[in-house]
């Protein structure tokens, strides 16, 4: 989310992104490695995170691409990494849940 923020305020101050369409994507990832990074991360979460097939990817290597260049060489977009971007939601939506319970 941070990364498509920042395109967003990039695209806004640029004028060289005036017209033009950014695809905004660090790559493929598939449900199986969003639960393993999970998983590794919030072990304590085990019994609320599939385990499906850990090491393995429902995706076919190729399943789909898509282009970010011109975002990263005009907007300046630097892509977190995954891992971070995960634990960082993760984190985020425990805390809500938290202050929905205490509510």
């Amino acid at each position: 989310m941070k990364d498509l923020a920042f395109a967003h305020v990039q695209a806004a101050l640029i004028p060289e992104a005036g017209n033009r369409r950014f695809i905004i994507s660090a790559g493929q990832i598939s449900s199986q490695e969003i639960s393993d990074i999970l998983r590794s991360n919030f072990p304590e979460l085990a019994d609320r995170i599939p385990k499906g097939k850990p090491g393995t990817s429902s995706l076919p290597e190729k399943a789909y691409s898509a282009d970010s260049t011109p975002a990263v060489e005009i907007l300046g977009v630097r892509f977190h990494i995954t891992e971070e971007t995960l634990v960082t939601l993760a984190k985020e939506l425990l805390e809500i849940e938290r202050s929905s319970l205490d509510a």
